[in-house]
């Protein structure tokens, strides 16, 4: 009976961890900004409210995998900084996405 228990949670755990969302590559260059003073030069993009599907994580993780989504995604659109938006709920966040970087073949 204990075996199964300390399978279970095996399991658990390692279902907990695949969940988890991961910061790709390509999206680690994006920045975290702030304050609205920090976009005065930027392009908006978008306002998007990102969800978090794994409940089961501490408010800390929550906010570390919204921002990771965050990232992902502002990659995704083109934008190349994220500014999250205040008043996080439990498991939601608003994030505002811009183009604050020139980009390399120097066309806007």
């Amino acid at each position: 009976m204990m075996s199964r228990k300390i399978i279970l949670l095996g399991l658990w755990c390692g279902l907990l961890s695949a969940c988890a969302e991961k910061l790709l590559p390509e999206s680690e260059n994006v920045q975290i900004l702030n304050g609205p003073a920090s976009v005065s030069d930027c392009r908006h993009f978008a306002n998007v409210l990102i969800k978090n599907t794994n409940l089961l994580l501490g408010q800390e993780k929550q906010e570390r995998q919204l921002l990771i989504k965050a990232k992902n995604l502002a990659q995704e659109l083109g934008a190349d900084t994220v500014m999250p938006i205040p008043s996080m709920l439990k498991d939601r966040q608003s994030f505002r996405f811009y183009l604050c970087r020139k980009n390399e073949r120097g066309d806007d």
